[in-house]
Order: C-alpha cells, then sequence, then structure tokens
C-alpha cells in the first residue's frame, strides 16, 4: 500500500508541495553528498534539488504519463493498419501536452511550492532560519 501511495504521490506531483516531503529529501540528499565530498554545503544541496527537478523529476513524470496513455491507446485502439496514423497522432499530442503541463503544472509547482519551500527546508537545516519571529511586525 506504502508503494501505491508514493505512486500516486508521484503522479499528482503532490511531493513538491509538501513542506515535510522536501525537508526529509534535502536531508537525504545532503547526507548523501556531504558523505562523498567533505566540504559539501546545503546550498550546494539546493542547488542539486533545483536542478534535479527539471532533469529528472519532469522528464520521468512526462514519460511516465505518456506510457500511461500510451498503452490505453494501444490496448483499446489498436489496429495494425492505423498504427503509423496512430504513432503520428501521438507524437503531435505529446508535444503539446508537454508544453501545457510545462506551462499550467511544472513551471507553477516549481516556483509557486518547491522553491520556496526548499529554501524554507535548506535554512532550517543549515540553521539560518530564524527561529523568533515575535518582533517582525
Amino acid at each position: 500500500m506504502k508503494n501505491f501511495r508514493e505512486l500516486i504521490r508521484f503522479i499528482t506531483l503532490s511531493g513538491y508541495s509538501d513542506a515535510d516531503y522536501i525537508k526529509a529529501m534535502a536531508l537525504r540528499h545532503h547526507e548523501k553528498w556531504a558523505s562523498r565530498y567533505a566540504k559539501w554545503s546545503y546550498e550546494s544541496t539546493k542547488q542539486k534539488l533545483l536542478s534535479a527537478y527539471w532533469t529528472r523529476v519532469v522528464p520521468l513524470h512526462l514519460f511516465t504519463i505518456f506510457c500511461i496513455v500510451l498503452t490505453c491507446v494501444f490496448f483499446f485502439l489498436f489496429r495494425q493498419q492505423n498504427v503509423t496514423e496512430i504513432l503520428v497522432i501521438f507524437s503531435i499530442a505529446a508535444v503539446i501536452v508537454y508544453f501545457s503541463l510545462r506551462l499550467w503544472v511544472y513551471n507553477p509547482l516549481y516556483m509557486d511550492e518547491f522553491v520556496p519551500l526548499l529554501n524554507n527546508a535548506i535554512e532550517t537545516l543549515s540553521g539560518k532560519h530564524p527561529t523568533n519571529t515575535s518582533n517582525v511586525i
């Protein structure tokens, strides 16, 4: 059941708008990289995670969605004489879907949720986060 929850979290990208998930991910990755390099900083971990969003998460998410759709298309609409037409239509649709997802899902999630929460997690882990905010107006 835990794997199913992780799959749903991945498909909906809900982990990238959850502060606890991002903090745990930042800590896990920081420990991994700090064990490899003696002077690894939290800022370097932040840069790695920001880069990983666009180079690993987005392509894998898009690939997963396309595989699910392609499986459904071939399972329900498969006829040998129309395979080429279906692949051409699917390729065009894939480009349209990618730009739509990038504009309305990936960019807003990245800028409005992931980056601010990651900044907060990195500041908390590095000890730069202010603990007393009672003097703030």
